[in-house]
């Protein structure tokens, strides 16, 4: 799918990633994001957009495996916030600044009270039984 979307001009593909609710494979991760973002030819890159549970916690591992010029969607993370949907999108963007900047996010949480409040929520123990859209 993700060659017919890119021969047909797309800008952008849903893909899944290893560091989500629903992991797939890193080396299957891998090949399709470099499919989305590798030259070839004259046909133009596509955005790799990282969906499937993703959550502030998976932000940085994104970034610094495929940088920057990534999409995160991440619904659940975002209205799943214990303070509401606004403060789910302040705190995915303090994780996504953290990340930008290489500062470790349980530090940066530190003076972004949005994004303790959400890692708390994802503290490992209570993670395995979260449930993005209660």
């Amino acid at each position: 799918m993700g060659k017919i979307a890119r021969l047909a001009g797309g800008d952008m593909q849903i893909g899944g990633h290893p560091w989500g609710k629903f992991p797939i494979p890193y080396p299957l991760f891998m090949r399709t994001f470099r499919f989305f973002t590798q030259p070839w030819w004259n046909i133009r890159p596509m955005f790799y957009l990282f969906s499937g549970g993703t959550t502030q916690l998976s932000v940085a591992k994104a970034v610094s495996e495929c940088g920057i010029d990534v999409i995160v969607a991440a619904g659940g993370a975002v209205h799943g916030h214990p303070d509401g949907s606004r403060a789910g999108a302040r705190s995915m963007r303090q994780a996504m600044d953290a990340a930008v900047k290489g500062i470790d996010l349980t530090e940066y949480a530190k003076t972004a009270p949005e994004l303790i409040s959400m890692l708390q929520m994802l503290d490992p123990e209570i993670q395995k039984n979260f449930a993005l859209m209660n």
